[in-house]
């Protein structure tokens, strides 16, 4: 199963999360710092300006989405009721299909809106 994994890229000038880290978009609920978006780790809670496509074939889609919740909750406050576990499986959903779309190893960015390939330096 395709994942984001934590990526620094360069001399990165917002990378405080760790090398390797699974990863979500900083969406739906916030922004890094004054950094604008970012992806946010799923373990640490820290910020990420890039990620990278990685294959994690031990990983399961219920393992991802509920640790996707967890995240959610622990680092945005959301309160846990079934509207918003609901709202956070479809987001995991949308992040796995993402990643699905991009060739392992790939270098992505979120720009705000959308998961894209990075120009990287």
């Amino acid at each position: 199963m395709k994942v984001f994994v934590a990526v620094r890229v360069g001399t990165e000038e917002m990378f405080d999360g760790v090398e390797g880290e699974l990863v979500r978009p900083s969406w739906p609920l916030q922004e890094s710092a004054s950094d604008g978006p970012s992806f946010m780790g799923i373990a640490s809670g820290r910020a990420s300006r890039y990620a990278r496509v990685a294959d994690l074939g031990h990983l399961g889609h219920a393992p991802f989405r509920s640790v996707f919740f967890d995240a959610l909750v622990r680092d945005t406050g959301l309160e846990v009721t079934n509207v918003n576990q609901r709202r956070a499986m479809e987001s995991a959903e949308q992040v796995l299909a993402a990643a699905d779309a991009l060739d392992e190893g790939t270098i992505v960015m979120y720009d705000g809106w959308r998961i894209r390939a990075a120009a990287t330096r």
